[in-house]
């Protein structure tokens, strides 16, 4: 009897925590807030909306502005001002001073009439801007937002994604959209893998060789491949990541994974050469001589 009445409490907990959570509203929202709560009502945004920002959080607010004029099909206005009232039909990012928040910390308030988002650093603030990306209707002409007060910080400050241009290259217009992708999901880092054996993607002028004959390979079918991103490309590129809170972290591999760089230089190996840009893949045995003062 003992028994019946301990799983029947069991049972009970379950079934009411799982008829609770039916209950609850649940939004789409990756990875999700660690709390939210749902009000009344939402904010509906138009032609009329501003969004109210000082200097220091000006490329956040232009970057919320963007996001949010292609949704409605038209420019809406950033206002870049030391005045942050919160007003009717306003979006107003406000700096704090909570320890609590972290780094990438925001809390995000959602009323029928403004929304408020307020965050420690500039990281806080463009997590605060994906969670409104998710929120968004993802078809039909209004554009709005559901009312929540959203408070939110990530448990690993480190979130990044890994992509490799050094086997297969993209062109530029890939990595924006990479990135975006990551800033849509809140990630931080985009580690970009620019060399290795099969090509060396990254111009430094100083060697030119390094992409004159290390970008490019011979496929086993006589085609040739390969690509490199000139140092202006690069420049765009970072500073694309940075108006969308991604840091990129380049690697640029060494003493191994370098048969690119050696097919354009054999001298910096121990054996001097000649070689090919590989095609294929697998462990390479020539690597930089680390044993010659010229490497």
């Amino acid at each position: 009897m003992k028994r019946l009445i301990l799983f029947t409490m069991m049972l009970s907990t379950i079934t009411g925590g799982l008829f609770a959570q039916k209950k609850a509203k649940f939004f789409n929202l990756i990875p999700y807030p660690t709390e939210l709560n749902q009000g009344k009502g939402e904010f509906v945004v138009n032609s009329r909306t501003i969004i109210k920002a000082d200097e220091k959080s000006s490329v956040m607010a232009n970057f919320l502005c963007e996001v949010l004029s292609t949704s409605l099909s038209t420019e809406i206005t950033v206002q870049i001002s030391s005045d942050l009232t919160i007003a009717t039909n306003s979006i107003v990012f406000v700096w704090v001073d909570e320890k609590s928040l972290g780094p990438q910390g925001y809390r995000l308030e959602i009323t029928s009439d403004n929304i408020t988002i307020r965050a420690n650093e500039a990281n806080g603030f463009f997590m605060a801007i994906a969670t409104i990306r998710q929120l968004l209707p993802l078809e039909g002409k209004k554009v709005s937002l559901p009312s929540l007060t959203i408070l939110d910080k990530p448990e690993f400050t480190w979130r990044g994604m890994m992509l490799d241009v050094g086997r297969h290259y993209f062109p530029k217009e890939v990595i924006k959209r990479y990135i975006d992708l990551l800033s849509f999901y809140k990630f931080t880092e985009l580690h970009w893998h620019l060399t290795d054996d099969q090509g060396w993607r990254i111009e430094i002028k100083k060697y030119p060789k390094l992409t004159e004959v290390g970008a490019w390979r011979m496929e086993s079918n006589g085609s040739k491949y390969g690509g490199f991103y000139k140092q202006e490309e690069i420049r765009e590129i970072v500073a694309y990541a940075q108006s969308r809170g991604i840091t990129i972290v380049p690697e640029i591999e060494m003493p191994g994974h370098s048969m690119a760089s050696l097919a354009a230089y054999p001298e910096l190996s121990c054996t001097g050469g000649p070689f090919t840009v590989p095609n294929g893949w697998g462990v390479f045995e020539d690597v930089y001589c680390a044993g010659k003062e010229s490497t």
